[in-house]
């Protein structure tokens, strides 16, 4: 499972600034999971239909996963969500 940090996204800028390990990450990644820092509480921010099939069918299947830290007060979760957005959206 691969953990990245907001800072590996964006720049002190607020744009994305995405590092070629983080873009490819995220672009590969199954499921897509944030972390709030302060809280340790987590959304699910993508899942491919595996993803769903293994949740409702309670079965185990190897999926590549990525976590990304943010800081949910901050609005850091909106700006992640529009990002794997623009990501997933490209064929």
């Amino acid at each position: 499972m691969d953990v990245v940090s907001m800072k590996d996204l964006f720049s002190d800028t607020g744009r994305p600034d995405l590092s070629p390990d983080a873009r490819t990450a995220l672009a590969q990644a199954d499921v897509i999971v944030g972390v709030d820092v302060a809280t340790q509480r987590e959304f699910t921010i993508f899942g491919t239909p595996s993803f769903e099939e293994t949740v409702q069918l309670n079965t185990e299947v190897a999926m590549n996963t990525v976590r990304v830290e943010l800081d949910e007060g901050a609005g850091e979760l909106n700006k992640l969500v529009a990002l794997v957005r623009s990501i997933k959206a490209r064929p």
